[in-house]
């Protein structure tokens, strides 16, 4: 699950062990703040011009004690969300919910 300003999105994984999987995080428009969506990276992506910049851009993000106290202090939103909008997600054909295959892995 990732959320935004408005809403939550998600995506199923299906991984298997000791392999690296990628997914982005996009950011689009919404009505008053930003969404955010997820797409998987599949292995034709992963080998593009594109995704190697956005790769070589990209710095490890650590969990902070600030990240877990915005967290716990905003729980009873972000889990009125991820309520409201799973039940909205899991009514999208499957073709639309974002998903990670095991061979999306390297």
């Amino acid at each position: 699950m990732v959320v935004g300003g408005e809403d939550a999105d998600f995506m199923t994984a299906d991984v298997l062990p000791n392999r690296t999987y990628y997914v982005l995080v996009s950011a689009r428009p919404g009505r008053f703040r930003v969404r955010f969506s997820f797409k998987a990276a599949d292995k034709q992506e992963q080998g593009s011009k594109d995704f190697k910049e956005i790769l070589a851009s990209s710095t490890w993000v650590a969990k902070t004690t600030e990240a877990l106290d915005y967290a716990a202090s905003n729980m009873r939103s972000i889990r009125s969300r991820q309520y409201q909008n799973y039940r909205q997600w899991t009514q999208k054909a499957e073709s639309q919910r974002p998903r990670l295959l095991p061979d999306d892995g390297t």
